[in-house]
């Protein structure tokens, strides 16, 4: 029995009917599961935290290679047909919650998920920010969010902050007919080697982080442009500090590499 019709006997079964608003395009595709296993590197000893199993075809895969997987499931009837299928599973932590709500495991972890595409953002966010981040992650996202966060001659804001605490790469692109049902865009697995930074190092980011947010207000303006409406800063106090850096008057936000966010961070602090 194909992926698909496994799902659409369970959907007959337990009459569901996919979400849109919840990112419910399960993947039923065998070899892109086994592709991003595969990506994830998954030894033995790993703990393994995957957010939305939906149906668990991919927890299945998990569960055989990791030493424990704790899967997060918002939807109170998946929930339940997951605890059902895996009743017997000794190294499967199933848990209902929501995602953005929980905290992450106090042990190494590696993040491995076909996530709910409108919540990509707040997920890289808490995970990478977090005190407790894991090791690696490799996700479903969106091709067009994938080649965002990977270009690194036209970055953007979401870009900016994941090069900041890891170091992505785009491992494949998904076809929408991978899915059940199917999606109107085009998929990609992306995988992020999440740094080892200390407190400090920590500390500077989120610092350049919110000098980065402001530049980005409006990302079509000059950055000396936005730096100054936001810090009420004469544009002639900022120029010293840009050219001390080497940044052109005339440069945007999207031109800065995520280094350039850190030491302007650390040459405006003495001047704020």
């Amino acid at each position: 029995m194909t992926l698909q019709k496994e799902s659409e006997k369970i959907f007959s079964k337990y009459h569901i009917n996919p979400v849109k608003f919840r990112g419910q395009n399960f993947l039923i595709d065998e070899e892109v599961l086994d592709e991003i296993v595969s990506a994830a590197e998954i030894k033995f000893g790993d703990t393994i935290l995957e957010i939305g199993p939906g149906l668990g075809f991919l927890t299945e895969r998990l569960i055989s290679r990791a030493k424990k997987v704790i899967a997060v499931e918002l939807d109170t009837q998946l929930f339940k047909i997951l605890r059902k299928k895996f009743e017997t599973v000794q190294n499967l932590e199933l848990i209902n919650e929501d995602i953005l709500n929980f905290s992450p495991p106090a042990e190494k972890y590696k993040l491995v998920a076909n996530i709910p595409y409108e919540i990509t953002s707040a997920i890289l966010q808490k995970f990478l920010t977090c005190a407790l981040p894991p090791e690696e992650m490799v996700l479903m996202v969106q091709k067009e969010v994938a080649e965002r966060i990977v270009n690194s001659e036209k970055r953007s804001l979401l870009s900016v902050s994941v090069w900041l605490y890891g170091e992505p790469e785009m491992v494949a692109t998904v076809p929408p007919a991978a899915f059940y049902p199917e999606p109107k865009v085009i998929s990609a697995i992306l995988r992020i080697k999440v740094k080892k930074l200390s407190a400090d190092e920590r500390q500077n980011n989120e610092k350049a982080l919110k000098i980065a947010k402001i530049g980005f207000i409006s990302p079509r303006k000059k950055l000396i442009h936005n730096l100054s409406a936001s810090l009420a800063m004469p544009k002639e106090n900022l120029l010293p500090v840009f050219a001390e850096l080497g940044l052109g008057e005339n440069i945007r936000a999207e031109e800065l590499a995520p280094d350039d966010w850190l030491r302007l961070e650390r040459e405006l602090k003495n001047i704020v």
